[in-house]
């Protein structure tokens, strides 16, 4: 059955997310900042089934790490937690990236419009 075309929130979340995805793939983002927002995007980007392989490795790092502080949320926690995490955050961040790469390469060539 054919999809019907994309409406314009659906164009804009699939443009996000390859924005999203190519700033993971050149290192300006990391894996575990990109993951809430790649799930958030799922639901936004259209023809997208619940148990999507690609965006479940995202779902899973998302789970994993909810409990660690976001880039904007850094200034809300005291310095020694943060330090106390780094190494957490490094090995999942380290983990992450083997788990997703593939994953988000996958992801930017079948929703990237622009061909970039």
């Amino acid at each position: 059955m054919d999809r019907p075309a994309l409406n314009e929130e659906e164009r804009g979340a699939r443009q996000q997310l390859s924005n999203l995805l190519r700033l993971v793939l050149s290192n300006h983002c990391s894996y575990l900042e990109a993951a809430p927002w790649v799930v958030h995007l799922r639901s936004r980007v259209g023809g997208v089934g619940d148990f999507d392989d690609d965006f479940r490795v995202f779902v899973g790092i998302n789970s994993e790490t909810d409990h660690l502080p976001t880039q904007a949320t850094r200034h809300l926690w005291a310095a020694h937690a943060l330090k106390a995490l780094e190494p957490e955050m490094a090995r999942l961040e380290a983990r992450a990236a083997a788990l997703a790469r593939v994953s988000c390469e996958a992801l930017l060539a079948r929703f990237d419009e622009t061909g970039a």
